[in-house]
């Protein structure tokens, strides 16, 4: 049902609904001036996802949308059944271009409301909250890695300098008379001979594994030299 009003100044007759499209098509364009630039343009062209095909899609219409994702879009999150997900403006700019563009199939035009956006959306946060957990579990490995492989080094650094370290002259004194002993060992009588075992055992034993390996290092340079050496 139309409504015609006549112009009090030029007398022209138009249709009161006719007003309130061109009132609500002025406040459209305030919400676009009121959001990010990167956002008025691809919020324009989403707008276009809703017209009918056969009809002109109404500025009222066109302003109920943008009015409902403004704060959204400025706020950067949407909530759905009782959760906040995070949505970076630039991620609003992506989705709504990707349907534009790139239209799923699923994606039946025109439009009936935000919610196939919002499902979008959701779907874009809740991969982007996987990645981060990801990302963040690929750093604690990289940073377990290589705190492992500094002990490692560490470790061998520290065996390789023990290794190194000058023989204590009390050591080498007790392995030179373990070995000019048992040269000795074949005249003793069998008495002497396990009180003699007995005498090495306990001095092996008293050896730390760093100090037995010093001492087989003994053992062979003296069996270098001389061969007869026990």
């Amino acid at each position: 049902m139309s409504l015609p009003l006549l112009c009090p100044h030029c007398r022209h007759k138009f249709d009161l609904e006719q007003a309130f499209q061109e009132v609500d098509g002025c406040k459209f364009m305030e919400v676009l001036t009121r959001l990010p630039p990167r956002l008025v343009r691809p919020l324009y062209n989403y707008i276009k996802l809703f017209a009918p095909e056969k009809h002109v899609l109404t500025w009222t219409k066109a302003l109920k949308l943008a009015l409902e994702l403004e704060p959204m879009i400025k706020e950067g999150q949407i909530k759905r059944n009782g959760q906040v997900f995070v949505i970076p403006q630039v991620v609003w700019a992506d989705a709504m271009t990707y349907l534009v563009e790139n239209p799923p199939a699923t994606l039946t035009k025109p439009l009936k409301s935000n919610g196939y956006l919002f499902t979008v959306l959701i779907a874009k946060a809740e991969q982007a909250v996987i990645n981060q957990a990801e990302q963040k579990t690929a750093e604690r490995q990289a940073v377990a890695q290589k705190l492992e492989a500094t002990k490692q080094s560490q470790a061998k650094a520290e065996q390789q300098a023990k290794e190194k370290a000058p023989v204590d002259p009390e050591f080498k004194k007790k392995v030179l008379e373990m070995l000019s002993t048992a040269k000795k060992a074949t005249a003793m009588t069998p008495e002497q001979q396990a009180e003699h075992q007995r005498r090495i055992q306990a001095m092996k034993e008293s050896f730390s594994p760093e100090e037995k390996k010093k001492m087989e290092a003994m053992r062979a340079e003296r069996a270098a030299v001389d061969p007869l050496q026990p």
